[in-house]
């Protein structure tokens, strides 16, 4: 079993299940049995794993979209040209759609500058899809030694107890 996506476009779909798919560029979320029963009747027939939804959706036809089965609500609609996918293991893949509708996979690394005090200041920038996740590898990387204020390229600081950190988006 492959990575799930848990994220489209800052839109949490980890609840979901699965999705349909008509096989050309209909991809409709199913959250519980209910929506499987629904769209059965409406002629979908099997119920695809979220592990294959970033596939599914990278190679379908240019009029591609996927939203929520029940309600509609647009996930990624229509025509969008940028599309952001977070995997359960906070991969990033980011897909773009150029004139010809083809979706491509751009060469992109989604990231966050941490600001470490400790007692000297730094920079560093640490690939991640969330703030929370970024600030985690960087407490990891200070805990395992990996980082040491003492390295080259800190600049002097007052405060000298635990690290700081403050967080931008790269």
């Amino acid at each position: 079993m492959g990575k799930r996506v848990v994220r489209i476009n800052d839109i949490d779909v980890s609840e979901a299940i699965g999705f349909v798919y008509d096989g050309c560029h209909k991809m409709y979320l199913v959250y519980n049995q209910a929506d499987i029963d629904q769209a059965k009747s409406y002629g979908y027939e099997e119920v695809l794993g979220m592990d294959v939804l970033y596939e599914t959706y990278r190679d379908s036809c240019c009029l591609r979209f996927i939203q929520d089965f029940t309600s509609f609500r647009g996930i990624i609609p229509q025509g969008e040209t940028r599309s952001v996918f977070i995997f359960d293991d906070d991969d990033v893949k980011v897909l773009e759609v150029g004139e010809d509708g083809f979706a491509k996979e751009k060469a992109e690394t989604p990231g966050f500058n941490v600001r470490v005090t400790w007692p000297v200041s730094k920079t560093f920038f640490v690939e991640a899809a969330t703030e929370d996740k970024a600030l985690e590898i960087m407490r990891r990387r200070i805990e395992d030694g990996e980082i040491s204020c003492w390295d080259p390229g800190w600049e002097a600081s007052d405060d000298d107890d635990e690290p700081h950190m403050e967080i931008s988006k790269q």
